[in-house]
């Protein structure tokens, strides 16, 4: 059996070969003896092939799904009648008189060039529904348009007789051929759409229809080899063509009517053998999906209470007024989701004290026993979960959240060593609970309370209620934060509108958005007019010595502002105030505001100015004291040098008269220099700098002060060092600047037994430095701090630019200097 369907498969393979070789030898020959039916011949094979095959495909067009077949069928109808004129019309046959071998050449390229464009096109309109009528239509109109511009001799020539071929018809075949390869590109490009067979028949028919063109390129006669060689690549080509439409459709319709329908059936056939595992296949997943699904509606249960439990949180967080009044509501509410008797939440304090804040069931002998635990001295599961500090014998019945849960305590004590029960005060125990958890409320990175659940039954803290609480603690913990900031603002708040120092908080533009009631009282400004106003509107009309250009300044890199600075009221009155100004900086460390106090010191300072002159009086009377005494001395040697003159002028010559004169001069010039300095006391003028002896300098000055002091019971004495001998300065201003310092220390010394001031001049690198101490009283430390900001920092003479320094060792008292 098998060698006889080896045989007829090779018989069903060799007979075309053979009728094919048959033919092409017959063909052959007849051109020896008559070329012209050999072109006859071989036109009427490609015509009858053209034909078969628009019939092919017009007849099954209801049943193709490939509109590239069926356009090349109705394409190669009417390229046949082309070729059917071409052969008629072919030179010998004498049909067409008055023509020449022009004719059948322009109606060959005629032919071709709707072929190759046919070709061409039909790639595009695969997957693309064809309107028959039309397509019949359009190709009736061209050919019998190409059929009238030939016989009417407006088609190109194409050969010339004793010439051959002319440009246009070798240029023509030349650009069929790239068409045609275009055509075998796309078809390539979409080969998915097509059987491998028929694809293969379909690009080598292509392949030599290109080939029969190249041929035709050359000839020079009609009857020449070229034309000879190009007739049989088309007889080829046309075989091809045929085989793949007209053999396929008839022999294996499927393969070229049904391609896809075969496709769905093969499908079809391979789902169906896998069907059963389908079905069970589908049947185990609809059953991990109805398992999937009730897991589903179970997590969404639990997220549904979740979501109930946090919005009755964030309600009672609305509507509470204090932390206790919030923390008694939620201790209500564990008892409600929890089903247990006792519940309690403890609040960890600044002293490490955790006491119950609210609690609900547990006896007033419970309560007195166990809110007083502490974290530093107290050993408990509470002390230990609240403090994050679990220990070995802990570890059964700790959460991965850090919480303890119990469902029997007594199973759990009993199961512990001695020493690790001591490490539990068993209270719980021991008031019969048999249920006890802890579980920490945590703000942000660190636990700040714990809910402690007890009851009397067994298992009433399970696994699920501990993981719905555990996730809703954190609400508690930011509720507790929050109330306690609250709090926290309002005693703030309240210290704020207590101030007794004014108080402006303002946006970055100087808006103000708060004052304090000193706010008003300081600056006449009710608090409705001054929201929203310019802070800077004290300041307007009056000149400072800063700016708030300055002001800013500081404030933009991150200091604090302080000074003295004088603004205006409500009613225009001026007032004087002391003002700090602040920076305040949101989470980001962005300055959002400023914040101003101001201390009204208008008063303070007219009570400082009323004192600075009781003080220059004093210091007036000590120094007009002293000139009176320094005066009176002249004064009595005057009058006694001219009593003297008076009562002897008759017995006295000029010489005894000149000298009393003279000294009587001399003490005048002494009390007009006096006068002259007390003058200068009160007047600013320009200094009158020269050398002055110091050693001349100081007697003139003890003179002045000595007999003052010595009715306080105070010596003054001078020691003048060898180099100290002259200084430049102006000797009036060196006067008073020191009669004010002696002023000073006679004031710390007054009252006081043995009292001495004593006066050192030396020099000190080219500089006189005068030193004045005493033995009064001394400055506090607060006291030497202020003297020392106060006084100003010099910098360096030169070499006999001013008097000299002026530096006290022991006097340390609050005298101004």
């Amino acid at each position: 059996m098998e060698q006889l369907t080896e045989k007829r498969v090779f018989s069903d393979s060799l007979v075309p070969v053979i009728a094919g070789a048959l033919v092409f030898v017959g063909l052959f020959l007849s051109t020896f003896y008559n070329y012209l039916l050999f072109h006859t011949l071989a036109e009427l094979f490609s015509i009858t092939v053209a034909l078969a095959i628009f019939m092919v495909t017009w007849n099954s067009r209801r049943y193709f799904d490939n509109n590239y077949l069926q356009l090349v069928g109705i394409a190669y109808l009417f390229v046949g009648i082309l070729d059917l004129f071409h052969t008629v019309s072919y030179k010998g046959m004498n049909i067409f008189q008055g023509y020449d071998a022009n004719l059948s050449t322009q109606l060959w390229i005629a032919g071709r060039y709707v072929q190759s464009v046919s070709l061409f096109l039909a790639s595009f309109v695969i997957g693309r529904r064809l309107n028959y009528t039309a397509l019949l239509s359009s190709y009736t109109a061209l050919t019998v348009l190409l059929l009238a511009s030939v016989f009417v001799r407006i088609f190109p020539a194409c050969y010339i007789e004793g010439t051959g071929l002319t440009p246009f018809k070798i240029i023509s075949e030349y650009i069929i051929s790239f068409i045609l390869l275009c055509s075998a590109v796309l078809l390539i490009h979409k080969r998915e759409l097509f059987e491998n067979s028929v694809l293969r028949l379909l690009v080598m028919s292509i392949a030599f229809t290109i080939g029969s063109e190249l041929a035709f390129t050359s000839y020079v006669s009609v009857y020449g080899l070229s034309n000879l060689v190009g007739h049989f690549f088309k007889i080829i080509a046309y075989y091809l063509i045929y085989r793949a439409i007209v053999v396929t459709g008839l022999k294996r319709p499927y393969d070229l009517l049904f391609r896809n329908l075969k496709h769905s059936e093969e499908e079809l056939i391979k789902h169906r053998n896998h069907l059963g595992e389908l079905v069970e296949e589908r049947t185990l997943e609809l059953k991990r999906a109805n398992e999937e699904l009730e897991r589903e509606i179970r997590e969404h249960k639990q997220a549904e209470d979740h979501i109930i439990a946090r919005n009755t949180l964030l309600k009672l967080l609305s509507e509470a007024f204090s932390r206790k009044e919030y923390l008694d509501a939620v201790v209500k509410l564990v008892c409600e989701w929890s089903g247990c008797r006792c519940a309690g939440i403890r609040i960890l304090n600044k002293d490490g004290d955790i006491p119950y804040e609210s609690y609900a069931g547990f006896s007033r002998e419970f309560w007195e026993s166990e809110s007083h635990l502490s974290l530093k001295r107290d050993h408990c599961i509470c002390t230990r979960v609240i403090a994050e500090q679990a220990e070995s014998q802990d570890a059964p019945a700790m959460t991965p959240f850090g919480s303890f849960r119990c469902d029997n305590i007594f199973d759990f004590v009993a199961g512990l060593s001695a020493q690790e029960q001591a490490r539990f005060r068993g209270v719980c125990a021991r008031s019969g609970f048999a249920s006890v958890a802890v579980i920490p409320i945590r703000y942000g990175d660190r636990v700040v309370a714990a809910v402690h659940l007890a009851d009397e039954r067994e298992g009433m803290a399970p696994q699920s209620f501990m993981k719905f609480f555990e996730t809703i603690t954190p609400l508690i913990g930011e509720a507790i934060h929050k109330l306690d900031a609250q709090s926290e603002r309002v005693r703030l708040m309240a210290a704020i509108e207590s101030a007794a120092d004014a108080i402006a908080i303002t946006d970055i533009n100087w808006t103000i958005q708060y004052v304090n009631p000193a706010f008003e009282q300081v600056t006449g400004y009710a608090r409705g007019a001054a929201l929203g106003q310019d802070l800077r509107m004290l300041g307007r009309g009056i000149h400072n010595d800063v700016s708030y250009d300055e002001i800013q300044e500081a404030l933009k890199h991150g200091r604090a502002w302080s000074g003295h600075v004088t603004r205006k009221r409500s009613n225009g009155t001026p007032y004087e105030e002391d003002v700090t100004i602040s920076p305040v900086r949101d989470s980001s460390e962005e300055v959002v505001s400023y914040i101003a106090v101001k201390r009204d010191v208008t008063e303070k300072l007219r009570l400082e100015a009323i004192a600075g002159a009781v003080n220059t009086m004093n210091n007036m009377g000590y120094i007009i004291a002293g000139i009176r005494h320094e005066i009176g001395n002249p004064v009595n040697s005057v009058k006694m040098a001219l009593n003297i003159l008076k009562l002897n002028l008759d017995d006295y010559g000029p010489s005894a008269i000149r000298d009393y004169i003279e000294r009587s001069l001399g003490e005048l010039a002494r009390i007009e220099y006096l006068l002259r300095s007390l003058k200068n006391f009160n007047m600013y003028e320009n200094p009158e700098l020269q050398n002055v002896q110091v050693s001349s300098f100081m007697d003139k000055l003890l003179a002045l002060v000595t007999d003052d002091f010595s009715k306080k019971g105070i010596s003054v004495a001078a020691d003048i060092g060898s180099d100290a001998r002259f200084c430049h300065a102006d000797p009036r201003a060196l006067q008073q600047v020191l009669l004010n310092v002696l002023t000073n220390a006679a004031d710390a010394c007054e009252g006081r037994g043995h009292s001495k001031i004593l006066i050192t001049a030396s020099n000190a690198s080219g500089i006189i430095m005068i030193r004045v101490a005493d033995n009064g009283r001394g400055m506090t430390g607060r006291a030497a701090q202020r003297f020392i900001q106060a006084v100003p920092h010099h910098k360096s003479p030169r070499h006999g630019s001013r008097p000299g320094d002026c530096q006290e060792d022991a006097c340390e008292d609050e005298r101004d200097h």
